[in-house]
């Protein structure tokens, strides 16, 4: 018999806004993806396994640590990562801060749902999981 694996994409989603959390959460998991959820930036930094996420979704504004701060410290465990920053308070200097240090994109909130779900599905489609 053979058994064919299915590989899930798993994303790491990180934001202070516990409803936002649960929202970017749920919508992932309707549409099958793994989703491991920090309201803590530490917390994902000491939880984080290099490889074991192939996209991490971050709010840049939260305490303690942003998510440039965020951004900088993952990559540099794996340079690979797909890095998907938003923000619902963007300007020009973040977003140019984001892309220097390596995101893959950038979000507005409130997000578009359908256009959310139609990029992960363009990483999952792009990447080599």
């Amino acid at each position: 018999m053979i058994t064919i694996w299915e590989v899930i994409m798993r994303i790491l989603i990180v934001d202070d806004d516990n409803s936002t959390l649960e929202m970017l959460k749920n919508a992932l998991e309707i549409n099958g993806y793994e989703c491991d959820a920090f309201d803590d930036a530490r917390e994902a930094l000491d939880s984080y396994m290099p490889y074991k996420y192939d996209v991490v979704l971050c709010d840049y504004f939260m305490p303690n640590i942003n998510g440039i701060d965020l951004l900088k410290n993952l990559k540099a465990m794996n340079d690979d990562i797909v890095f998907i920053l938003y923000s619902g308070s963007p300007n020009q200097a973040i977003i140019k801060e984001a892309f220097n240090f390596g995101a893959t994109d950038f979000l507005n909130k409130p997000m578009d749902w359908s256009v959310f779900i139609e990029l992960i599905q363009f990483y999952e489609c792009n990447s080599d999981i």
